[in-house]
This record gives structure tokens, sequence and C-alpha cells, in this order.
């Protein structure tokens, strides 16, 4: 078993476009990260197994592989500021393997030093650990059950934290701001409070993907069509 990486836009079933075969008993991908010169891929491991790996690719051709980064989990989410890499867990094996009584955890990883610089829990609770962004001198998670939690990039330590926050995936935007999709809707999430308030609420996906390449107070009055294309209600004009 093993995961290819192929280059976008192409024939997959020709060989002559696969990357790379990462190999190291991983099955399938669960977050990919283009960096400064490098790809990052997070994989969970083949059927019934434990220990998913992050695997890094740079521009240059080098190239390597940290199975079971973090003992026994699967690597869910990744981040990365420069050479400082994070990477968030799933306390599960590949599908079929036994749960795993653990808690999520976020790793940061040096790739210059090719060192882990820390590895802790950011919720005891929690399982895995949904998104990961990396904004000035911390990073924020997105957690199981919603919850967004701003720990220390420097060495891991919880800032804050947002219970009942409800955010599936959390976005930079070009400026720095940050923002995040709900099962209702897109919120801004104020960096240093946690504060939630939204952009726009949507009635009817139960998950949105957000892909930012601008930023969000640039889009006006059709931010809405630019996230969802059914009912879409921009707050203030709600019925």
């Amino acid at each position: 078993p093993s995961h290819d990486i192929l280059g976008h836009g192409v024939d997959i079933t020709n060989p002559k476009y696969k990357i790379w075969e990462i190999g190291n008993g991983q099955n399938r991908p669960t977050s990919i990260y283009y960096g400064d010169g490098y790809l990052l891929v997070g994989t969970e491991p083949d059927y019934g197994k434990y220990g998913g790996a992050l695997s890094v690719l740079f521009e240059t051709g080098e190239r390597f592989v940290l199975k079971n980064l973090i003992p026994n989990h699967t690597i869910f989410s990744i981040a990365a500021d420069g050479n400082e890499v994070f990477a968030g867990s799933a306390a599960s094996g590949g599908s079929g393997a036994a749960q795993l009584m653990d808690s999520a955890r976020i790793v940061k990883y040096d790739i210059s030093l090719r060192k882990v610089i820390f590895n802790v829990k950011p919720d005891e609770n929690n399982r895995f650990i949904r998104s990961l962004v990396v904004v000035g001198d911390s990073v924020f998670a997105s957690l199981a059950e919603g919850a967004v939690v701003k720990i220390d990039a420097k060495n891991g330590s919880l800032r804050a934290k947002s219970i009942n926050a409800k955010v599936i995936q959390l976005v930079k935007t070009k400026s720095g701001s940050l923002i995040g999709s709900t099962r209702s809707g897109v919120v801004s999430i104020d960096a240093e409070t946690l504060e939630i308030k939204y952009i726009v609420r949507a009635r009817g996906p139960e998950n949105l993907t957000i892909d930012i390449d601008s930023d969000v107070e640039l889009l006006g009055v059709k931010r809405a069509q630019a996230v969802v294309q059914d009912r879409c209600e921009i707050p203030g004009q709600l019925s």
C-alpha cells in the first residue's frame, strides 16, 4: 500500500505524471499544504494499522517521510510558517483499526533541523484536529466538536479557547485575517479574543470548504455567491 502524489490537471492514468509514491505503509491522504519551496502531505496508515506520516517534498527534489511522527496517530491537518511545520493528529489508525483511547496532538517540526520542537495536547477530550492556521506568533486549531484553540507558536502553550465556536475549517486571508466555516455559514474570528461574527449565513450545505485567495473584506455584497450558491443570506438582511 502506498499513497501517490500526482500533478494537478493531468491524466492520472499516465505514470509519467506521478510525482512521488510515498509508500511506508500509508494508505490515503488527509491533508496537503504547499509552503515556501516544499509540499507537505499528511496521511493515514494502511487498513487496520497505526502510525500515519508527514511527507515532505522539496522543489529541489529532496524528500523524506516522517512515519509515526505522532505515535500511532494519523496526520490529519497541516500548517506551516517557513521551516516551522505544525501537524495536527487524529487519535486513530487506518480504517478498521481499533479506536485509540488518546487525545489528538499538535506537533511542531522544524524541517531544517529535522527535529520535533514540541508535542502538545490542546484538549484532553479531543480526538482530532480538524484544521490548523498560523497567524503571527500563534497557531489556531479547530477541534473535533468545533472549538477553536490558540496556542503559542514557539512553545505550544495554550493562549485561548472558544468552546462554542462550532468551526470546521480555519483559513487565513492574504491580509492575515482569520475566518472559518461552520455548518451554518462563514465566520470571522478575532485573533485576540476568538470572538465569532458571521460573514455569510448559508442554509443548506452542512459543510463548507473555504479557499480564500483574496481578502474577505473586498468581496462586497457578492460575497455570499463567492462562498456557496444555495440560499445564502448576508447578516443584516436576514428574514
